[in-house]
Formats: C-alpha cells, structure tokens, sequence
C-alpha cells in the first residue's frame, strides 16, 4: 500500500530504519556538502540521521536532511542495482523522489 493519503503524512522529523539492519539512514560524517554519502549506521540520535519527509505530487515525497537541508539524491542519475544515494540540493528533479509504502 503506498503512502498516498495526504492524511497519512505528518509534518515531523523522521529517523528511518533499515528493516534487516535495525541501522538508520545517516549522512557519512555529519557533512553538509553535496555529495556526502547516505549510508546506514546504529543510530546515535543526531540531525545528520534525522529527516524531513515533504509530499511532492502524485505520491512522491521528498526526503531531506535536518542538519544539512539537502535531500537524498540518487547519484548520477542511475537506475542500476547498487547506485549511491547522497545528499544534494534540491533541484527537483526526478532522481530526488521517492515513493514511500509500507512493508509487508
């Protein structure tokens, strides 16, 4: 089922956890520059692993660092298993979207 319903989202910040790690999503190093890795790390509740999470338009939602302001960005673009996902600007672009549902 994705996350569709506006009603659904509420305007807070997010720490979001990987399911088989138990590891949240954490900018590497706390950095503010474009291109700092998003990886999964044990969650030290601190802002670079807190996030915002904005509906965009037709399900999409944009999900952005608190400490940094910069959204998680697909690098390249690619659409290849393994592609990096860092932080960028947001440029709204399609490679800055993401669609959101809930595990089975």
């Amino acid at each position: 089922m994705a996350l569709t319903d506006p009603d659904q989202y509420r305007p807070f910040q997010y720490k979001i956890t990987g399911v088989a790690s138990g590891r949240v999503m954490d900018v590497s190093g706390g950095s503010t520059a474009n291109g700092a890795n998003i990886q999964l790390w044990d969650w030290l509740n601190a802002n670079n692993q807190n996030w915002t999470v904005t509906p965009i338009s037709d399900g999409y939602f944009r999900i952005t660092a608190v400490h940094s302001g910069k959204v998680a960005d697909v690098a390249g673009p690619s659409t290849a298993d393994g592609a990096v996902v860092h932080q960028w600007d947001n440029v709204d672009v399609l490679n800055q979207y993401w669609q959101l549902s809930f595990a089975p």
